[in-house]
């Protein structure tokens, strides 16, 4: 029972990685209409601007945790503002070609700044632990990464309802 747990537990946050990202991209092709082939690029890139915060801050995983998605959306909204609202009308494969320009643009920022290699701060201190739940020893991340995928649809409806 505790090795069914155990590996459901890292389906389901591998699965919820999955969903973070599918739910930013049907946010942006829902209300902007935009097919944005760069938004894993754009993941991508507030991945390591989070890592580059946890740096900079002396390894404070939650200061980054809050600033490095800003720094992204900042990003975003630039590409938007700048680049993706002059493609709205356009036909499908406009959009296709520009944001994909982006992808190798922000791949390539990204293989220059911080190099080719993998990079990925350590867990924090207060979520590399482990819980024990029938029998069974969950990482305490998992759980958490569990826990924000199920607040995020929370803060996307309330989003969606209460702005304009």
């Amino acid at each position: 029972m505790g090795h069914v747990l155990f590996h459901g537990l890292v389906g389901l946050t591998e699965a919820m990685y999955l969903w973070l990202v599918a739910a930013g991209l049907s946010l942006i092709f829902g209300v902007l209409r935009v097919l944005n082939f760069a938004h894993g690029a754009l993941y991508m890139i507030g991945a390591y601007l989070t890592y580059a915060v946890f740096r900079a801050c002396g390894g404070n995983f939650w200061i980054a945790l809050l600033v490095g998605p800003v720094l992204v959306a900042l990003i975003g909204w630039a590409m938007e503002v700048f680049f993706l609202r002059r493609i709205y009308r356009a036909d499908v494969a406009f959009q296709l070609l520009l944001t994909f320009a982006f992808v190798l643009i922000l791949d390539d920022l990204v293989k220059l700044i911080f190099g080719p290699m993998y990079q990925s701060p350590p867990t924090p201190g207060s979520l590399s632990g482990a819980v024990q739940v029938l029998g069974s020893v969950l990482p305490t991340y998992s759980l958490f990464i569990l826990a924000a995928g199920g607040v995020e649809p929370v803060g996307l409806c309330i989003f969606l309802e209460k702005t304009s």
